[in-house]
């Protein structure tokens, strides 16, 4: 079945036809013209069109399956406590999408890379970063590529900047663990012990 990366019968990611271009894309436009004038407005601007035209290809085949950072960024938009992103015009607290699942991705991707070690390998080349090397490198290669983006487009660097801390991580595990149809698309099993460590590593980024 195409999408079906984990050769379980069902669709959990886009097909190899979409992933290459929709990433490389978006890696491009990053590095190539972020520091360019008027750059933040029109690398928004193109990276949402971008997006919609991705989602409507992907969804339209039925292969918009998404997994662990999805399931632990309900948590993380939904318990936060008194963090106010910047640019935003809000009078509560609040953490955009994007923001919340990127700023697990690094810690999911070591998780989830001895599973699929061949698949982490190719979109941390396509995003751009080193080559990995033997498989037990390659979750830490695409962490590296994840961390290296979100540094160029001024992302917060951990769960700490958004007022996360120890305490709250057995909250945000039981909110993730709620979140079984996204749990349930990851490359391997995913239990609360797992969440607790990626909650844990999402707190200290790439420190």
């Amino acid at each position: 079945m195409p999408g079906d990366i984990h050769g379980q019968g069902r669709p959990t990611g886009p097909s190899p036809k979409l992933q290459a271009p929709i990433a490389r894309v978006i890696a491009n436009k990053i590095d190539g013209n972020l520091h360019q004038p008027g750059v933040h407005a029109a690398l928004l601007s193109e990276t949402l069109a971008g997006l919609k035209r991705a989602q409507k290809a992907i969804l339209g085949n039925g292969l918009g399956g998404v997994h662990v950072p999805h399931g632990m960024a309900y948590a993380v938009a939904g318990l936060v406590h008194d963090f106010r992103p910047s640019g935003y015009d809000a009078d509560h607290a609040m953490v955009p999408h994007g923001m919340s699942v990127i700023l697990s991705a690094p810690a999911v991707a070591r998780f989830t890379a001895p599973a699929a070690p061949d698949k982490h390998r190719q979109i941390t080349t396509l995003l751009g970063g080193e080559a990995p090397g033997p498989d037990d490198e390659v979750g830490d290669a695409l962490a590296a590529a994840l961390e290296r983006l979100m540094r160029a487009t001024a992302m917060p660097s951990d769960l700490r900047a958004l007022g996360y801390g120890e305490r709250d991580v057995a909250a945000l595990v039981e909110g993730t663990f709620a979140q079984q149809r996204l749990l349930a698309n990851a490359p391997r099993p995913v239990g609360r012990e797992d969440l607790a460590a990626l909650f844990t590593d999402a707190l200290r980024g790439g420190a």
